[in-house]
């Protein structure tokens, strides 16, 4: 491991508390380890900033605010604390007990249409007051989704989030996944508001459902020929729902659903459909 990174040891107790027990996963800007917080007896995730990043005390503190803010949520894991520790700012998360998505659907498949409506929905719900609080979580993927032991969906990793105004316009970093993130996260002025966050929830339905990730969306911009899921007969799905998923994907960002509430609307409570909707749910 690079010198610029700094690493606990297992079994390290930091801080007097918290007793390493596994390096979970590492990117470019942090890694994460699985530790025991002794002074409750629970497992938490601890996330070290890299050295070699240049993490500022104010962006590791801004993740940490952000993230404990939305602890009342259901399908968020939140901070619990910060702190510095061997020179490196240190966040103290939920852990979550699950499998992403991506690794979920590697190993045992896709996920049914019925299955996949009754996890989506609480996270729905809970991404609406997200970005109520004005919050842009900008980095939703299949990687950042988790699928726990008792059957829930938890959304993780707030380190690309922005709190600000969300219809933002100005100069921004490019933060984006290749498959889930929509055209304008690929442009530093892209114009980023909550439908961003709209495509990136629908494409990693779209991967749940077929198995398959969508095309890039800058790709899609000069040529779209990635299949719909209107047209795929195997997906188990309600056409209402399909539309509302695919109009999600919508590559110029004016045509997609404007908003988490939209995209709500979309796949449940659409007139007539929604008794349809609930008879396929409670019969499938």
């Amino acid at each position: 491991m690079s010198s610029t990174i700094n690493s606990f040891d297992k079994n390290e107790i930091i801080m007097d508390r918290y007793e390493i027990l596994a390096e979970i996963g590492s990117g470019g800007f942090a890694t994460t380890y699985k530790a025991m917080d002794h002074s409750l007896d629970i497992p938490v995730a601890i996330k070290a900033f890299h050295k070699h990043t240049g993490a500022s005390m104010d962006e590791a503190v801004k993740e940490a605010k952000i993230a404990a803010g939305l602890y009342e949520l259901e399908g968020i894991a939140s901070a619990r604390d910060f702190f510095w520790y061997k020179e490196t700012p240190c966040i103290i998360m939920d852990y979550v007990d699950g499998t992403s998505i991506k690794d979920y659907v590697r190993e045992h498949g896709r996920i049914r249409g019925d299955k996949m409506l009754i996890l989506i929905k609480p996270l729905l719900q809970s991404l609406i007051k997200i970005h109520e609080k004005g919050i842009l979580h900008r980095d939703i993927s299949a990687d950042n989704i988790l699928l726990t032991e008792d059957g829930r969906l938890k959304l993780i990793d707030f380190g690309a989030a922005r709190k600000e105004n969300i219809n933002m316009t100005r100069s921004m970093t490019v933060v984006f996944k290749r498959g889930f993130s929509p055209e304008e996260q690929y442009r530093t002025r892209g114009q980023q508001g909550a439908w961003t966050d709209v495509y990136a929830l629908c494409a990693t339905a779209y991967y749940a459902l077929t198995g398959k990730a969508p095309d890039e969306s800058i790709q899609r911009v000069l040529e779209d020929d990635m299949p719909s899921l209107t047209e795929m007969t195997d997906v188990d799905l309600p056409m209402q729902q399909k539309r509302a998923f695919m109009k999600g994907m919508t590559v110029d960002f004016h045509h997609r659903y404007q908003t988490m509430d939209e995209l709500y609307q979309g796949l449940y409570q659409q007139g007539r459909d929604k008794k349809h909707l609930g008879a396929w749910l409670a019969g499938a």
